[in-house]
């Protein structure tokens, strides 16, 4: 139920990530996400059922089975929300970003940010088109020099 542009009634996970052990006071720390995450939790009139963090977490390495243990709790849980600080709390990794966002999407479970992230998101599909079109390049001139249509 949909009140106002607030999504009522919905359970809600949040996940925080830290890169480092003991944030410093220049980066955003667990505990300060995790506020705020609650702070917009409270303002889309969402329940939170659970709170996950990770410490000292790259967000480079080693993301789709942290993603994918985050999705199966959202599902264990019936949460439809998942609340994190910024997209980037996700992952950096594009190719885990994206197929995350999808099953996201798949199972119905919005994603919720404190701060917009529209540049980097953005940023991510840039990175994952030149990759993908670099891909097909490389391909086609493999396939080229096979046909020896191709001299380089």
């Amino acid at each position: 139920m949909k009140r106002r542009g607030v999504i009522m009634n919905k359970k809600a996970i949040i996940y925080a990530r830290t890169a480092c052990k003991g944030q410093d006071d220049s980066s955003i720390g667990i505990q300060q996400q995790i506020q705020a995450c609650l702070a917009l939790a409270k303002k889309s009139g969402l329940t939170v059922v659970n709170t996950v963090s990770h410490e000292g977490v790259s967000g480079l390495n080693g993301s789709k089975k942290r993603l994918s243990n985050l999705l199966t709790l959202c599902k264990k849980k019936k949460a439809k929300a998942l609340i994190v600080y910024d997209i980037e709390r996700l992952s950096r990794n594009c190719n885990d970003y994206i197929r995350f966002s999808f099953l996201l999407g798949m199972k119905g479970i919005d994603l919720l940010t404190v701060l917009s992230g529209e540049e980097w998101v953005k940023e991510l599909w840039t990175k994952y088109y030149k990759t993908a079109l670099s891909r097909v390049i490389k391909r086609g001139i493999a396939e080229a020099k096979k046909r020896k249509s191709l001299t380089v």
